[in-house]
């Protein structure tokens, strides 16, 4: 299977949630109210991309796996 690697920039994030709206079983929000990916690891998805394409700061990442 394929999987990819998913990082968020802590220092981009400014916490929206809009990962967490668009894709809850792959975000959750740290304690210090910025979005964390549950799984490093997982495989790519047309959610995935919807909740990358859609972070306003551009703070998650895709990285190949």
């Amino acid at each position: 299977m394929t999987t990819v690697r998913v990082r968020v920039d802590r220092q981009l994030c400014m916490g929206s949630g809009t990962c967490l709206a668009t894709a809850p079983a792959l975000f959750d929000m740290g304690d210090d109210g910025t979005a964390d990916p549950v799984a490093p690891l997982v495989a790519p998805s047309a959610v995935l991309d919807a909740a990358v394409s859609r972070c306003p700061t551009g703070a998650i990442q895709t990285l190949p796996g």
